[in-house]
């Protein structure tokens, strides 16, 4: 991840040969990735995680699942149209709809803040 503006700040960091030796791996691991960056990475997900209280391994779980009620979502309004669902079910469908629109608002946001957008 290339950061788009030019760094204003710099600042030293002393680390043993173990934790030098942790970052190092850790940084092989990604593809044209500095160790500045990699450590500018783990800033942003640890301060979006503090703020949202949403690990980013979960993150990725949430999307998964409201892809799945997408889904849901898209067969019942396939019912709805057949005329197989009452109105009631209808007005319940929508503000299902309504409360996912929310959550996938709020899942973008999130998203934005773990890219440092």
């Amino acid at each position: 991840m290339k950061c788009s503006s030019r760094m204003k700040y710099s600042k030293i960091f002393r680390f043993d040969e173990n934790t030098l030796s942790l970052l190092q791996n850790n940084v092989e691991k990604y593809n044209n990735i500095t160790a500045s960056e990699y450590i500018r990475e783990l800033i942003r997900r640890d301060a979006a995680e503090k703020v949202n209280g949403i690990r980013r391994e979960d993150f990725t779980d949430i999307r998964r699942q409201l892809a799945g009620i997408g889904n849901n979502l898209n067969q019942i309004a396939h019912r709805m149209n057949m005329e197989i669902i009452s109105q009631y079910d209808i007005d319940e469908v929508i503000k299902a709809a309504e409360c996912i629109a929310d959550l996938k608002d709020l899942i973008n946001q999130m998203y934005e803040i773990w890219e440092g957008r």
